[in-house]
């Protein structure tokens, strides 16, 4: 105020008194700096900016000073203060929830990547850096990362996920149904998870939609042999061939005759569940209700997963869909490491709060 009855002072003696200035004059005196914080879903503890929490905005120059201080256990309030070269000054203060995960305090969310992140991990943990295959991508920003993109795994359960799809969108083609019969013979019983095989007698004329489900929900491998020897049926192609097409590229000889994945292959056929999922509503729900308490899930229960896990000899997977305020696509492959349910888990909760930490900044 001081500052601006010195400029009307000045202007009335050098004679520049005209109705437009002494009105510019007095709105650059009466306008204070607006404060605008960032809206986050929470912070992760020495995660954060404080610069970074609020944007200030003013016709003229200004000084920002933030402050932070411990609201509770669980919050943190944070205070700007902003004043311009009018004097003009506002005070605004906000309360956000604070995270506290001492096992990801030694990675720098803020400065690196998740391909970074990843890398970091496996120094920390003194695992092999070819032992691990992933995928992340931002569903609102777009941005994707990849390690060992363009790696071959043993695909194990995942590969059931595309073959879901893939039966789906031959339905949505009118080329057979959810209540077309398929018959379950005794070379398709496999040993693992779900019903099909101990529920229903050899011979029996099985539902697609029952041995989707079980594929899916349960990772039923004789629910998922019935549906791969049935393909043909429906199709003049080869699974295999439909579902390369996920990320059309020269794969080895191997890929049409074996069960093997890549990680920048999955990130396509997890980016389409994703971006059709009104069409693979059935799909999505049922990997919403598998492993309710393993893999992505095992340290994270504060957001919805859509997720499909895969385990068959040395390697161990899980890939899907997580919930955050941002939706993120994630998928982590591992073969040889000893304790991978563990790696898969952390992995998982570090992109949860990698994303929470980058929340709106369209990384």
């Amino acid at each position: 105020m001081k500052k601006a009855l010195l400029l009307l002072l000045a202007a009335l003696l050098s004679g520049c008194s005209s109705e437009n200035n002494l009105i510019q004059i007095f709105a650059m005196d009466q306008t204070a700096p607006v404060i605008t914080f960032v809206e986050k879903p929470y912070l992760v503890e020495g995660q954060y900016d404080l610069n970074k929490l609020a944007i200030v905005t003013d016709i003229s120059n200004f000084t920002v000073e933030t402050m932070a201080e411990s609201a509770d256990e669980n919050h943190i309030e944070v205070c700007v203060e902003a004043e311009d070269e009018y004097q003009n000054s506002s005070t605004l203060c906000k309360t956000y929830a604070l995270i506290r995960d001492d096992e990801f305090m030694m990675y720098d969310l803020q400065n690196n990547t998740p391909d970074e992140l990843v890398e970091q991990y496996l120094d920390h943990h003194d695992l092999d850096s070819d032992s691990i295959g992933f995928f992340y991508q931002n569903t609102v920003s777009g941005a994707a990362y990849l390690y060992n993109g363009s790696e071959l795994f043993t695909g194990a359960s995942t590969i059931k996920v595309p073959l879901a799809m893939l039966y789906t969108d031959m339905i949505h083609a009118d080329k057979l149904s959810y209540t077309t019969v398929l018959q379950f013979i005794e070379e398709d019983i496999e040993a693992g998870g779900g019903r099909t095989a101990l529920d229903n007698a050899v011979n029996s004329a099985l539902s697609v939609d029952y041995l989707l489900q079980q594929s899916i929900m349960n990772s039923d491998n004789t629910a998922t042999n019935i549906l791969l020897r049935n393909y043909n049926r429906f199709t003049k192609d080869l699974f295999r061939m439909d579902y390369a097409a996920f990320y059309p590229k020269r794969y080895p000889a191997a890929f049409y005759s074996e069960n093997l994945i890549t990680a920048e292959l999955m990130l396509n056929v997890i980016r389409s569940l994703y971006q059709n999922a009104e069409d693979y509503a059935k799909i999505i729900r049922d990997m919403k209700e598998a492993e309710p308490d393993a893999y992505f899930k095992q340290l994270i229960d504060d957001i919805e997963i859509a997720h499909k896990y895969g385990l068959y000899g040395n390697v161990e997977h899980d890939m899907g869909i997580l919930y955050t305020e941002e939706p993120i696509l994630l998928g982590v492959f591992t073969k040889d490491i000893i304790n991978s349910k563990q790696v898969i888990a952390e992995l998982a909760r570090m992109m949860e709060l990698y994303a929470a930490v980058h929340y709106g900044e369209n990384v």
